[in-house]
């Protein structure tokens, strides 16, 4: 009996030392990958001369990602982020998010249109924009060059929409709400700066990070840690 009760605290000690080892690890790793995580342009070949991204990670739990595209677009961005795995966790403070609602179409509807589909396209802010609308997440149904309110009338069904603006931003790919209505109105509202929702990038070690590009999609490039 003595043996066994000593078999067993053996088995829970070495258990706890496992998940103490683990929490460590992870502790260690945490604080490890605080600091400053930046494009460097002589890291990929034919970098554009113009483009700045940066992410600085603070041991607190919070991060500021900066990015400018040449002198006239420039943005900065809080938020907090939190480990997954390898994986960087990112949500901005602010929580705006993209969105598109069915609406009435007195003031949306071309009025020689007797069928299909209007979108009203605006920033969180409720302001006209540029943007190219990809349809059904099909790129060679990608309208280029609209500005306000778009209306499509040949294509039959449309489930869901994807906005790019002028800074080469990409909305999340939104669904439309149902509607038995002949032409259905909508208004799309989003974000035309760099935003994150559960958006995760990847740690390729200690010292390089894996983000996400504007498309939302993993980039080919990655951050240095300089320091």
């Amino acid at each position: 009996m003595k043996k066994l009760i000593f078999t067993l605290l053996i088995v829970v000690f070495g258990i706890g030392c496992t998940i103490h080892k683990q929490h460590l690890n992870k502790s260690n790793f945490q604080a490890s990958i605080a600091g400053t995580y930046r494009f460097v342009k002589d890291s990929t070949p034919n970098p554009n001369i113009n483009f700045f991204e940066e992410i600085q990670i603070r041991t607190d739990g919070n991060f500021t990602y900066k990015y400018s595209i040449g002198s006239f677009i420039k943005n900065e961005i809080d938020g907090t982020w939190k480990l997954n795995g390898s994986r960087l966790n990112l949500n901005s403070t602010f929580d705006f998010s993209d969105q598109v609602k069915l609406v009435p179409c007195q003031s949306h509807a071309n009025s020689n249109l007797e069928k299909g589909y209007c979108f009203e396209v605006t920033n969180q802010k409720d302001q006209k924009i540029n943007y190219i609308l990809i349809v059904n997440d099909d790129d060679s149904k990608m309208l280029h060059e609209q500005f306000d309110k778009t209306c499509i009338n040949n294509i039959p069904e449309i489930e869901k929409i994807q906005i790019i603006t002028t800074s080469g931003m990409y909305s999340k790919v939104l669904y439309l709400p149902i509607s038995t209505d002949k032409i259905k109105c909508f208004h799309v509202k989003i974000n035309d700066i760099r935003s994150f929702d559960n958006e995760e990038w990847e740690f390729i070690d200690l010292n390089k990070i894996r983000p996400n590009a504007f498309n939302k999609k993993p980039s080919n490039y990655f951050l240095y840690k300089i320091d």
